[in-house]
């Protein structure tokens, strides 16, 4: 609602200044024809081109007025730029901390005062309006003390080859959606990939691995023991293990590897470049080392060990939903041959 609410102010800003520029220009005209007509005499003609000055004079102070107030009332920073991209005028809030404090940028080309990328981008942006006569949007991220700030520029083209450009900060919009992102990608509990994005991340590196040649392992892997930690210790206490096991396993796989949780006590591992089985199985023996290590939950002494299923494609399965199909049998397999361990698929 509010961001409507400001591009409707916007609209009614162009419009306001187009009629402005209107109004002067008829003003001039009607100034213009009162020095003719003085000069030719005419006493009721002047007076009657008086009154039409007197009130377009006023019609035109009304404008300036609702103008400005307009202007100040836009939490926005406004620049107007000439076709080059060098800024000529701007209108900011002072309680607004900018990049730039914004009347260091007038007389300024936008690669004065803004990084190259952005300011390649910004002047391509610039020219387009004016060549086409239409608004366009613009998003950019400049760093300011020491973050990253995202802005939103607006490009309108306001006459005689000049445009108004408004940028607004839309830093927090981008981290709300960074977050309702990560909410939709990542397990709320240990921060891991959630099914999701893991069923993503397999497909893409099945992918990859068909146009190098090289193999992924994936490893579905399943806590021995987390049950009896829930039912002694509490639930809390072992959603801590389940964080605690998140942070072993990262700590234990490759840095170009995935780890995900996929439910309760399931965890997944994608490894990619496999050249050999001893790769897969050297990672493996450092999860199930890292896994098994005692830990203190909550001042409970717990321990479990992990059960882990390996597919191999290509070999196994041709395709992500078989790989994990795969995987989850042989960990039953790991499970029946005394758990604490690792098998291969058949």
């Amino acid at each position: 609602m509010a961001d409507d609410a400001t591009r409707r102010t916007r609209d009614e800003l162009v419009r306001e200044n187009e009629m402005l520029r209107r109004w002067v220009s008829e003003l001039g005209a009607v100034n213009t024809r009162e020095r003719q007509m003085r000069n030719q005499g005419g006493d009721e003609t002047c007076l009657e081109l008086y009154r039409e000055i007197i009130g377009l004079k006023t019609s035109l102070r009304e404008l300036k007025e609702r103008y400005h107030a307009m202007l100040g009332a836009l939490p926005d920073l406004l620049f107007v730029q000439n076709a080059d991209g060098t800024y000529i005028d701007y209108n900011a809030l002072s309680s607004v901390r900018y990049y730039v404090p914004p009347h260091e940028f007038l007389g300024k080309k936008m690669h004065d005062i803004l990084p190259k990328e952005v300011a390649d981008n910004g002047l391509a942006c610039l020219r387009t309006v004016l060549a086409s006569g239409r608004a366009r949007s613009i998003e950019y991220r400049l760093s300011n003390d020491g973050e990253d700030h995202y802005y939103e520029g607006r490009v309108v083209p306001c006459g005689d080859g000049r445009v108004l450009t408004i940028v607004r900060d839309i830093t927090e919009r981008k981290r709300f959606e960074h977050c309702l992102k990560e909410m939709a990608t990542h397990d709320s509990l240990t921060e891991l990939p959630n099914r999701l994005l893991f069923q993503d991340r397999l497909t893409h590196a099945i992918d990859r691995a068909k146009r190098s040649g090289n193999s992924v392992a994936l490893l579905f892997l399943d806590l021995d023991g987390f049950k009896e930690v829930n039912d002694t210790c509490g639930h809390s206490a072992g959603d801590r293990l389940l964080v605690l096991m998140a942070r072993r396993l990262l700590d234990a796989v490759r840095d170009n590897d995935t780890v995900a949780r996929l439910g309760g006590d399931e965890f997944s591992v994608i490894l990619e470049e496999i050249h050999s089985r001893q790769i897969v199985h050297d990672v493996t023996q450092r999860i199930l080392a890292a896994v098994a290590s005692p830990a203190q939950i909550d001042g409970f002494d717990v321990s479990v060990t992990a059960s882990i299923g390996i597919a191999l494609w290509p070999g196994d399965a041709d395709d992500p939903s078989d790989l994990l199909i795969k995987a989850d049998r042989a960990m039953y397999v790991a499970k029946r041959s005394g758990k604490n361990t690792c098998t291969f698929s058949a």
